[in-house]
Order: structure tokens, then sequence, then C-alpha cells
């Protein structure tokens, strides 16, 4: 199926999903500049710290488009190198640190909205790095590429996945600059489809935190980018990833939320005590504490039955699984029953 008939499709899913906001006056796409963020980190607790990062601006008239990334030295080690590229603590050990390019950063948010995929994980990650340097940022407009994919009919809620759903051309998975231009071309394809519905403004989509016209004190870059050149494009193939491309987001955007950080946690077979704080303390925040449980027990039976999507169920897609469950806390014989109740040839 070509863009444009996935696109029309698209839209005609809009209907009822989301619906024009009377309250009060918003600014209308056109008339706003975004600005894409995303973020290669060291993992997802407390203690973590950003590796890379990427910002894709451009207006809503499609006028204006500008982008921006750098490595940044974490001042600890790399945490998981099976995921981002930055193998290494050289590549980054001559990169600015946050502070040395949080001027930077405020310079091309402010009064933009901000957007990412799964920006509460973004988001999350870009106030703590700037409140470790004494600032502490107001309450930042903000749209999420994730949440509006689950209202606008898209059935994954991975950025790879959705991508690949709308045709929309992808590089380097988990290289921030490539993350950030795909999120980009992804959000113009939902706004194209928002406005083509009628629904023009911010509002519209759930954003209604004001535009920041004016910051709290910044300090002023005192490092040029580091940008990491990798060789050719590479994608992240572990069987596990595969199966999570092929999740459905099913649920609401808090569930949905929650299970995208919990594919970050499990894309390197680990679980730390400090992500699974992490993931306790989102669910907590989003009132998901009771069902958590739940949740786990749904992605692992989900993985299982993409895993049985082709009828067969190798040695090592069983020990990968077993890994799962085991990281997901659930003991072998629950697993075990779950493949059987999907065996297609049982």
């Amino acid at each position: 199926m070509d863009r444009g008939r996935k696109s029309e499709r698209l839209r005609k899913k809009i209907s009822g999903r989301l619906a024009p906001q009377t309250m009060e006056v918003s600014p209308r796409f056109t008339d706003c500049t975004f600005s894409v963020i995303d973020m290669e980190t060291t993992g997802l607790a407390n203690d973590d710290r950003v590796l890379e990062i990427a910002i894709v601006r451009f207006s809503g008239d499609g006028k204006h488009f500008d982008q921006w990334t750098t490595l940044v030295n974490p001042a600890r080690d790399l945490g998981a190198t099976d995921i981002h590229e930055v193998r290494d603590f050289l590549e980054v050990k001559h990169a600015p640190r946050f502070e040395d390019i949080a001027g930077d950063i405020a310079d091309r948010i402010q009064g933009t909205v901000l957007v990412a995929h799964n920006a509460a994980f973004d988001v999350r990650f870009l106030l703590k790095e700037f409140k470790r340097i004494g600032v502490d940022l107001p309450e930042l407009p903000t749209l999420c590429t994730l949440r509006l994919g689950c209202k606008l009919g898209a059935h994954s809620r991975g950025l790879l996945a959705c991508c690949t759903q709308f045709g929309i051309p992808i590089g380097n998975a988990h290289r921030a600059l490539d993350d950030a231009q795909s999120a980009a071309r992804l959000l113009a394809l939902y706004l194209m489809c928002c406005q083509t519905n009628g629904l023009g403004t911010l509002s519209d989509l759930g954003c209604t935190a004001p535009l920041l016209k004016a910051w709290p004190p910044v300090p002023r870059p005192t490092r040029d980018p580091i940008v990491h050149r990798p060789t050719g494009v590479r994608h992240h193939n572990a069987y596990l990833s595969r199966l999570v491309a092929r999740l459905p987001d099913e649920g609401e955007p808090e569930v949905v939320e929650y299970l995208g950080l919990l594919d970050r946690a499990l894309e390197d077979f680990q679980v730390s005590l400090a992500e699974a704080e992490a993931l306790q303390l989102h669910a907590k925040e989003n009132g998901l504490t009771n069902k958590v449980g739940e949740l786990n027990a749904s992605y692992l039976e989900a993985l299982i039955v993409s895993a049985w999507e082709d009828a067969v169920l190798t040695a090592e897609e069983l020990e990968q699984l077993q890994l799962v469950a085991t990281l997901l806390g659930f003991a072998p014989e629950h697993l075990s029953a779950l493949i059987a109740k999907h065996n297609p040839h049982l």
C-alpha cells in the first residue's frame, strides 16, 4: 500500500478519536514551531545520564527547518552499549557535558512546542539534566507522537514500527538524530491529517501549556557539539526488538507509555533494580500501580503470540522468551502454559 493510501486510511480513523476544543483560543499548527527531540541515555533510572541528543525544528507552515545534534559526555559509564552505537567511552570523552550545551538546547526549544516519541521519557530526562545544573524549568508545551499515534490509528507503539506503517523513511535506529528526524516526519504526517479533518490548534491535540517566551537563566554554551558519524546504516536486529516492533499499542495513553518504557528496559535483556524502580515510579505517577502485574503479564503473552506468528518457535526464541519471563518475575510454569495456549499446532 503506498503512502497516499496509508495517509487516507489514517484520516478516516481520526473522526471520533479527537474532537476540537472550544474552551479557549489556542495557537494554530501553522503559527507554531515544533522542536522534535530525541535522547539516547545510559539507562532509565534517576542516576542515568544523556549520552546523545538531537533537536529537529520545523515551522508549522513548512517554511523553516533546522537540526542540531551532539554527543554528550555523561561523566559515568555508557550503560547498555548493545542499544546505542556508542561503544567506547573514548567516543564521548572529549564531547561536551550537558552544562556545556544547555544554552544551545534552551535556544532551540524556547518558544516552541516540544515533541518526542514517548515524550514522558525524554522530557523527564531533559528536566533532570537541567535540574542538575541548577535550572528548574516550568511546564513545557509538549506533544507526544506515541500518544498522538494511539488516537490516530497507529498499530504499534514503537517509532520504527509507526514509521514503517506509514511509509516514512528511517535511518539508524537508536541514533538521536535519525530518530528525531523520523519522529519529525511522523509528526508532520499526523498534523496534516488532523488539519485536513478540521483539527487545527494545539489544544485540539491536548497540548494546553502556554508557549514559553521567557525561560529562567541558563548557562551559555561553552563547547561546540561533537557529532558521531557511524559507518553505514545500522538497524537493531535483536530478536526481542523484532517482536516488540510488532506488538499492538492497545490501552490508554498512560498504559502505552508504561509499555514503551518496558520495551526500552528489556532491549538489552537486563532490568536493573534502578530501572525497575523507574518503571514503578512511572506507574505510580500515572495511577497504574495496581495494574503493573496485569500489564507485565499481558506484555509477555503478546510477545508469545508474536513469536508464534510464523508457527515456529526455535530454541533461540524460546531461550529469549524464558529470559524475558524471568526478568518480569514469572515462573517457568507460567511461560510454558502461555506457550502451549498459543501453540498453533495444538
